[in-house]
């Protein structure tokens, strides 16, 4: 839904232009005074949902040339238990040593 709604928003603002003035070239002599000539703007709308859907699906597709690896997981090996001795050899307990701070 606000997917939806923001899509419709970009979709307004976009819309929304800076008008441009044309200039007609007239010959000197029966040129208007500035004040006087009605300004002419240039109006062009365009579809901004199909562009949007043109991007969305361009953004989906796999560009990517070779396969996928297949990653392994990894298994820890058994947790020592608090009172265990410590597996880097230090001499002390786990829970003195590495295991600081996990429970």
């Amino acid at each position: 839904m606000i997917d939806d709604m923001n899509n419709r928003i970009t979709s307004f603002l976009m819309r929304g232009q800076i008008p441009v003035q044309v200039q007609q070239e007239q010959p000197v002599q029966e040129a208007a005074p500035v004040e006087q000539q009605a300004p002419r703007y240039k109006e062009q709308k365009d579809n901004f949902d199909e562009m949007h859907e043109a991007q969305r699906q361009a953004a989906n597709q796999d560009t990517r040339e070779r396969p996928q690896q297949r990653h392994e997981p990894i298994v820890h090996d058994k947790m020592p238990r608090p009172n265990d001795p410590c597996p880097c050899g230090s001499g002390k307990k786990f829970k003195n040593c590495h295991g600081k701070g996990l429970r």
